[in-house]
């Protein structure tokens, strides 16, 4: 069998999906397992593959089929223009994370001696781009998950930052007996009842502790968060959060308190509130 037999084979394989669906899928395997980039394809459409290759192929299939995300999969994600090993442990950096991380950059002074939180790392996709980005700052990264903490070093050593890591309970900490000059999260904020509008493949796949929280106590990650300000934001210090675009007004109000300043709350790219910063006085 010659690799475009096998391409026909497997997109044939993959009727729940659309086409460019298919190809997608095809290239990026290609790209995973042969080294192949997607405009080389074409021209290694007679390249003979093994017997071993069709099982790896066959194991990856009944995978997809069961619309598990092709990033688990493969264990590879990208964020920022960086490759990031992931697990079912962790979720899979999203596009608006990348925006957040976008205003962060914009915010601050890249080349000062910052100190920077990055509160429920999970992959350390935050951590390590800013630490790409910011190649003077001290950057932590927290998660309560000694599992995604696993991943978050993995991806630390893989893409050659250092990070201070820190295994703990946001509920269960309050002072982190240093002070910060920059405090970054994306909590969970995803309402159990939302659960029903999201795709089968994060709900059966992604880790239910990094999505969602109690309807009743849609705001508790960022109650926990505040309390970390208090204690260990310098003044002057800044605040950035991903958050529930259903509860743009509710995080202002909880935010509204004298020891801070400039509440920004920023759409995302489809005009969603998805972001808020805030400064320490």
């Amino acid at each position: 069998m010659n690799l475009r037999q096998l391409k026909t084979l497997f997109e044939g394989e993959l009727e729940a999906f659309t086409s460019s669906e298919k190809r997608l899928f095809f290239q990026r395997i290609c790209d995973s397992y042969f080294g192949l980039k997607p405009h080389e394809l074409v021209l290694n459409y007679d390249k003979k593959v093994s017997s071993y290759d069709c099982d790896y192929f066959d194991n990856v299939l009944k995978r997809l089929k069961k619309h598990e995300p092709i990033q688990y999969v493969l264990e590879v994600a990208y964020f920022f223009g960086l490759e990031f090993f992931v697990n079912s442990d962790v979720l899979i950096p999203r596009p608006e994370t990348e925006e957040l991380l976008v205003w962060v950059l914009k915010s601050i002074d890249r080349n000062k001696a910052l100190k920077i939180l990055d509160i429920g790392t999970g992959s350390a996709c935050i951590a390590v781009a800013l630490a790409k980005q910011c190649p003077n700052a001290k950057i932590y990264a927290m998660d309560v998950s000694a599992d995604a903490l696993k991943v978050a070093k993995t991806n630390a050593k893989n893409n050659k930052v250092n990070i201070n890591f820190i295994e703990a309970d946001i509920f269960r900490t309050e002072d982190l007996t240093s002070s910060f000059d920059v405090i970054v999260s994306n909590p969970p904020y995803v309402r159990q009842s939302e659960a029903t509008e999201m795709a089968s493949n994060v709900l059966d796949f992604e880790p239910a502790l990094a999505l969602f929280v109690n309807d009743d106590h849609p705001l508790m990650f960022y109650n926990a968060i505040l309390k970390i300000l208090l204690k260990n934001l310098s003044s002057g210090g800044f605040c950035f959060l991903e958050i529930n675009e259903a509860f743009g007004s509710e995080i202002q109000a909880l935010f509204d308190l004298k020891n801070f300043q400039n509440q920004q709350l920023k759409k995302d790219t489809f005009g969603k509130d998805r972001m808020f910063k805030i400064e320490k006085k």
